[in-house]
């Protein structure tokens, strides 16, 4: 039989090989297949008659290697990538892509945000070879997205383009046109939508609202939600009129967005209408021990509804009315109650508070001062924790302090300890609360105060402090890493035994070892 030379892609060749060997060679000699081109050569030169069975096992032998490797894929409609254009950035060096790639295998995962920031402040990316690893890692850790779209060159965006997953970081950058950042807005995924929504905050907050107010009905709950949060940036007077209508939206999610954000315009219509709702509950008794009268509200309306105010607490140990007024004072700018009652804020923290109700207006300032960041407020609610020895909650004060305040803080309380802060101690607590890099000086004092700490282990013979081993993983990603060396020699050597905590104080110091090297070679070029 004769085939033509492509036939060997098919079925009809090695059906022939397939019978003639099934019917065997002593009954049948075979008759090799007669093919073109170099495959034919090569059947050509097999001599049935000389060795019939060891002929017809080099035919099958070549016609499969022929199959295999001599096949040419069938041209179909798939168009292929688009070119990428020359990067235009350069790559960071070898040793350092080195970093990166333990970093994201899992060693010392823990510093791959300080080393993404480091490497942006170079102007240089990541290797290609491991920009896809760096992509996948910004899917699944959204907290990371900002920082890797920043250190993405030319070459890191036109690979984001052609996977779905990785379309956050194919949004156009900050210059793009406005036809650019317009069609990304209508035809992009929700990642992408929002994205471009957030930058368009920070450049033009009205376009972006405009761009929002013309969706705003077809969009889905969650949606919603999530475009209106980007009003934190740029907010001002003028998003008021989008807000109040976004009071009315059925969603409870939505309200409470659209209040959270009015409530951050001192001269809104919501605060205006909360701190009616409110004055009606508290009343200050001025004389030689001022004092604040507080009566509950009665009913849970429509308006209070439409103003952000959830019904239902969630938690039992508060009542309803109880949480209606505390949501309302979380809302109102604390100021205001200064202003309105002509007192500072250490006078009314000071005021005599009926004991049922103290802890709760204490609590709803708290709140209040931190999301208006009144920093008044915050330092005397914290003096007042420091005075009365209450400190755990000072880790939810601090955060919304300028950092050198925040460390003058956590060094005066740990000056003010002769012990080591053992256990959990609160001032402990509040320290893991202050991002790093730290000071030097804060760093210092803390490895000073953990030296004690482990000292004192060693002399009572303790075998467990699950706290200190935190500390020690926490610490170590805050402390400067050209303290690296510093910090090892003031861990005690008897601390290191195995029975005690060997292999934390190993880890703490490889990891300031690492973050050493790999600033180093950052910083290098």
């Amino acid at each position: 039989m004769t085939h033509g030379p492509l036939d060997t892609n098919n079925a009809p060749i090695w059906a022939d090989l397939a019978a003639a060997a099934l019917v065997g060679t002593d009954r049948r000699p075979p008759a090799l297949p007669s093919v073109g081109g170099a495959l034919g050569d090569l059947l050509g030169k097999l001599t049935p008659s000389d060795d019939p069975a060891g002929a017809l096992l080099g035919a099958a032998a070549a016609v499969a290697l022929y199959r295999r490797a001599g096949w040419l894929p069938p041209s179909g409609a798939a168009q292929p990538f688009p070119p990428c254009a020359p990067d235009d950035l350069l790559a960071c060096s070898a040793r350092a892509g080195e970093h990166l790639a333990q970093m994201v295998g899992g060693t010392h995962a823990a510093a791959l945000p300080e080393w993404l920031e480091a490497l942006v402040a170079t102007g240089r990316t990541v290797p290609a070879a491991l920009l896809p690893t760096l992509l996948e890692r910004g899917r699944t850790e959204e907290a990371l997205r900002p920082v890797i779209v920043a250190l993405l060159g030319v070459r890191g965006r036109w690979l984001a383009g052609l996977n779905p997953d990785w379309a956050y970081a194919n949004v156009p950058v900050a210059a793009a046109t406005a036809a650019d950042l317009t069609a990304h807005w209508e035809t992009g995924s929700p990642v992408v939508r929002l994205t471009v929504l957030s930058r368009l905050r920070v450049s033009e907050p009205e376009r972006a609202r405009e761009l929002l107010a013309a969706v705003w009905a077809s969009e889905k709950v969650d949606a919603r939600a999530d475009f209106l949060e980007t009003f934190a940036q740029g907010l001002s007077a003028a998003d008021e009129p989008f807000l109040e209508q976004a009071l009315n939206d059925r969603a409870e999610r939505v309200r409470r967005v659209a209040a959270n954000l009015l409530c951050r315009l001192p001269d809104s219509a919501l605060n205006a209408r909360m701190l009616a709702r409110a004055s009606q509950c508290l009343r200050w008794v001025a004389g030689a021990k001022p004092q604040i009268e507080l009566t509950l509200p009665e009913e849970y309306d429509k308006a209070m509804q439409r103003d952000g105010i959830v019904r239902k607490p969630t938690s039992s140990a508060i009542g309803e009315k109880a949480w209606w007024l505390s949501q309302m004072l979380e809302l109102i700018p604390p100021s205001v109650w200064c202003q309105r009652w002509d007192v500072r804020p250490v006078q009314i923290i000071a005021a005599r508070i009926p004991k049922e109700w103290r802890d709760l207006l204490l609590a709803s300032w708290t709140t209040a001062a931190q999301r208006h960041g009144d920093q008044e407020w915050l330092e005397k609610l914290i003096a007042l924790r420091r005075s009365g020895n209450k400190l755990g909650t000072l880790n939810e004060l601090l955060p919304h302090l300028p950092p050198a305040r925040r460390e003058q803080i956590i060094l005066e309380l740990l000056a003010s300890k002769d012990d080591s802060l053992a256990g959990d101690h609160p001032v402990l607590v509040a320290l893991r609360a202050v991002p790093g890099p730290w000071s030097h000086t804060l760093a210092r004092a803390v490895l000073s105060t953990l030296q004690r700490r482990m000292s004192n282990i060693v002399n009572k013979n303790q075998r467990s402090d699950w706290y200190l081993r935190n500390d020690l993983s926490a610490f170590a990603l805050c402390i400067p890493a050209d303290l690296a060396s510093e910090a090892a020699a003031s861990i005690p050597n008897a601390i290191r035994e195995p029975s005690l905590f060997g292999a934390s104080v190993t880890q703490f110091e490889e990891l300031m070892r690492f973050r050493y090297e790999m600033l180093r070679e950052l910083r290098a070029g």
